[in-house]
């Protein structure tokens, strides 16, 4: 014999420390359907469906981020995690791609003759880059330069076992790049 005594449900939304508290107001062009995003997002909740206008939120969101109080090393997540999403949207097959690696995303789009680089500015590039890095060691490198950063960057290897240092200014630069190659990638379509 068991019983059952019913209480009310409280529940109480939290925001993880890794998505920004920067709400964004969708309408998903395929479903219609209404929603809000808080963080970078690629697919409508309802439809499943990836949304151009999902992408391009993702830039705002960046950019908003910038003028926050959240930490930078969270943007830096954003700017590879936009990145990854732009990238797996105009991509039809996707085995073998490591979409937080650039080069490997380059290699990919250059076998249908895409080039997702030209018209990029070094410097944006290399901020690109450094981005990638720094997220990867901020994330799984306990958020210090490793050998891994210091060969990926061809960096001097004194600065292994430092702490990763986050700077507004690359990520300015590097979404520079990254608008450049979603216009790049964009014009596949077009």
């Amino acid at each position: 014999y068991m019983t059952f005594k019913s209480s009310p449900i409280h529940k109480k939304y939290t925001f993880s420390p890794q998505q920004s508290q920067i709400p964004t107001d969708m309408v998903c062009s395929s479903c219609k359907s209404e929603y809000v995003i808080f963080g970078i997002s690629a697919m409508c909740p309802y439809c499943g469906r990836e949304d151009v206008k999902i992408l391009d939120a993702n830039l705002a969101i960046i950019e908003n981020e910038l003028n926050s109080d959240r930490e930078l090393r969270w943007t830096y997540i954003d700017v590879v995690t936009a990145f990854q999403n732009e990238c797996q949207y105009f991509t039809k097959d996707a085995k073998g791609v490591r979409f937080q690696n650039i080069d490997s995303v380059v290699k990919h789009f250059k076998k249908s003759n895409v080039e997702i680089l030209e018209g990029v500015d070094e410097q944006n590039l290399l901020d690109m880059r450094t981005i990638f890095e720094k997220r990867h060691a901020g994330q799984h490198r306990n958020g210090t330069y490793d050998q891994k950063y210091v060969d990926a960057l061809g960096l001097d290897p004194d600065i292994i076992g430092q702490k990763v240092s986050y700077s507004k200014d690359e990520i300015v630069s590097a979404v520079k790049a990254l608008v450049v190659i979603i216009n790049n990638l964009r014009s596949i379509v077009t």
